[in-house]
């Protein structure tokens, strides 16, 4: 079997939020302490090596990391409800961006997105509703999805496709599953992932 490796960015988006309170107080502190919210608690070892690290970085920057696993989404609309909001939140991909912006909750982005950063993401990673709304960004990804496709050569061949070339598009990918299927005839099946999940 041969692996290939397509990657993808995954559309979990970090979000700037409006600091309700104003940055003033936070300059007269020794420290800025900002509350970050996250959903993602399969990863928490790893955000809190990072969030550290980032302190000792940052030792005039204080980030509180907050896990709300289950009901996240509840639990940030009860804390604008509230008017205790996160600082800095992140927001699935099929979030209603444009939504937050018109309640509030967002911030244009665009000052601090440098034109060195934008260039490090794949063309229609800022994508309008999903980052952006208009020409200002309110979000950025956070993470990156890799996911492999493997071939199985022997059923390749058998299907009369060449083993050394593996399909290069979502439509070549089907067209070899229906060839790969018709050609086990009830003993072998082609494959197609379920794609219909936004983050694949």
């Amino acid at each position: 079997m041969k692996t290939y490796t397509r990657s993808g960015w995954g559309f979990l988006l970090l979000v700037l939020c409006v600091i309700v309170m104003g940055l003033g107080n936070a300059q007269a502190d020794p420290k800025t302490h900002i509350v970050f919210w996250t959903w993602n608690r399969h990863d928490m070892d790893v955000r809190n090596a990072l969030f550290e690290q980032f302190g000792k970085d940052h030792p005039e920057l204080d980030v509180e990391l907050v896990i709300h696993a289950d009901r996240y989404q509840d639990m940030l609309k009860l804390a604008w409800d509230a008017d205790r909001p996160p600082d800095v939140f992140q927001t699935p991909a099929n979030a209603l961006l444009a939504q937050q912006v018109e309640a509030g909750w967002l911030m244009p982005l665009d000052r601090w997105i440098a034109p060195e950063l934008k260039a490090r993401f794949m063309p229609g990673i800022l994508r309008n509703y999903v980052s952006m709304i208009g020409d200002r960004a309110y979000a950025g990804p956070t993470s990156l999805l890799t996911a492999k496709l493997f071939n199985n050569t022997t059923l390749f061949a058998k299907a009369g496709l060449d083993p050394e070339r593996p399909p290069k598009t979502w439509g070549e990918l089907r067209s070899y599953a229906e060839q790969i299927t018709k050609a086990g005839k009830g003993r072998f099946f082609g494959f197609v992932i379920g794609a219909k999940d936004p983050w694949v």
